[in-house]
């Protein structure tokens, strides 16, 4: 019914359409009318076939809408016949299908046959067995008895497995103890060890200290010495000569800078009537030690100083008496900023109870052990020891320290700013240990 609604309704539209298509041709084509710049006739025709197109899309659409099996077989049309297929092959197969259980059941009936049969044989067999089960009964008790007697035996095992449990967790958790305190251990010896590493590393820095108060004991006892000698000429580490030269010197400016020095330094050791000047070796200084070796290896040092004012020093290496040769090093270094005015050299706390002697002693001690050691930047280190501070100075700080009573700070400091030229001029600063704690010092 479905299917002759569908085709009486396809032959109306397509009447309709040739009807409104004609109607409209007819009209278009009377009008003239235009579009996109075509001819009439050809407007028309295009009107006439947009006309059809709208009419047949606006009746398919209805269809679709309307009719139901319409829109299910433009929809669906083509999983429907593959449905349609795969039904008729699962026909095919179920009808296969229940020929070959038809066959089956009759295969089974057959055997059901057989089956009584063999039943009834084994009635007779179960007969037989059933007296068989009597005998086993028996036997069955007997074994229950021995199957008692081993669940007793048994729970006896089960109770000392539980005792043997708990063993082994009391000695677990000793094992667990025992690596506890393992560790521990481990950990007590790396402390050790990295303790006696740092008592080790501690006790070679207090043997280098006590090799560096050794030597500082030696120069205080040579220094002494020569306080007390007044007929040296020249003292241990005394610049005898210096020349200051500008940044970046050409090579034969230094060279003959560098032989200049050397020659009044060898007239100022004639007129002082000494013997003959011999150059020493820097402590850097791996070469030759000829004297135009060591003249050279000046030069280059200096060269390769660049953008920094410059400092030749001749400096005695070691108290030197008339008529005896005088060793000297001849060196340069840049002449840089050392200490800036007002700057803390070196500070030491100094008892004030003793006499002047004692502390003018100890003042004497400080600037020359703790200052001279604080301004090695400097190149002469003999005009290190007191600088310009004179010894009415440093009798004035002495009383100064008496003074203040108790203990006192003594700090030295930079009067001026101080190049590594020198010298080392000194101020000294007095201060009760009290007032300087009070202060943060």
């Amino acid at each position: 019914m479905g299917a002759a609604l569908l085709v009486l309704l396809l032959l109306a539209v397509c009447g309709f359409i040739a009807y409104i298509g004609d109607l409209l041709g007819r009209r278009f084509g009377k009008k003239r009318l235009t579009l996109f710049g075509l001819r009439p006739k050809h407007t028309a025709i295009v009107l006439t076939i947009a006309t059809g197109v709208l009419i047949a899309a606006l009746t398919f659409g209805t269809a679709m809408a309307v009719v139901p099996p319409f829109r299910s077989a433009v929809i669906h049309g083509e999983s429907l016949g593959r449905r349609n297929r795969e039904l008729s092959q699962n026909i095919q197969a179920r009808t296969a299908e229940n020929q070959r259980l038809e066959a089956s059941n009759r295969e089974l009936l057959q055997s059901n046959t057989r089956l009584k049969e063999d039943s009834d044989r084994l009635v007779g067999a179960n007969r037989k067995l059933t007296g068989d089960n009597g005998r086993l009964t028996q036997a069955n008790r007997g074994l229950a008895t021995q199957n008692q007697t081993l669940v007793q035996q048994s729970a006896t095992l089960r109770d000392r497995n539980s005792a043997l449990v708990q063993e082994s967790r009391a000695l677990l958790q000793n094992n667990a103890e025992l690596k506890r305190k393992n560790a521990a251990f481990a950990r007590t010896a790396a402390v050790l060890a990295r303790r006696k590493a740092e008592l080790a590393a501690r006790n070679e820095r207090l043997e280098q200290e006590q090799t560096r108060l050794a030597i500082q004991i030696r120069d205080l006892r040579t220094s002494t010495s020569s306080y007390r000698t007044y007929d040296y000429i020249y003292l241990n580490g005394q610049r005898i000569r210096h020349r200051i030269i500008p940044a970046d010197p050409p090579s034969n400016v230094l060279r003959a800078t560098v032989k200049a020095l050397v020659f009044d330094v060898e007239e100022e050791v004639r007129r002082r009537k000494a013997g003959a000047l011999s150059l020493v070796p820097p402590l850097d200084y791996t070469g030759p030690s000829s004297t135009a070796k060591l003249q050279e290896w000046v030069v280059q040092k200096a060269s390769a100083i660049r953008g920094k004012p410059l400092v030749l020093t001749v400096v005695a290496s070691a108290n030197c008496v008339p008529g005896l040769p005088v060793p000297v090093v001849l060196d340069c270094y840049p002449n840089e900023l050392a200490f800036k005015k007002g700057e803390s050299i070196a500070s030491r706390v100094v008892a004030g109870d003793g006499t002047e002697g004692a502390i003018l002693g100890a003042l004497l001690q400080f600037l020359q052990t703790s200052v001279r050691s604080q301004a090695s930047l400097l190149i002469d280190e003999a005009e290190t020891r007191i600088g310009e501070l004179s010894y009415d100075q440093l009798l004035e700080v002495a009383r100064r320290i008496r003074k203040a009573g108790g203990a006192a700070l003594v700090i030295a400091r930079a009067r001026h700013d101080t190049l590594r030229a020198g010298p080392l001029n000194l101020d000294l600063e007095v201060r009760s240990v009290d007032a300087s704690r009070a202060s943060g010092g």
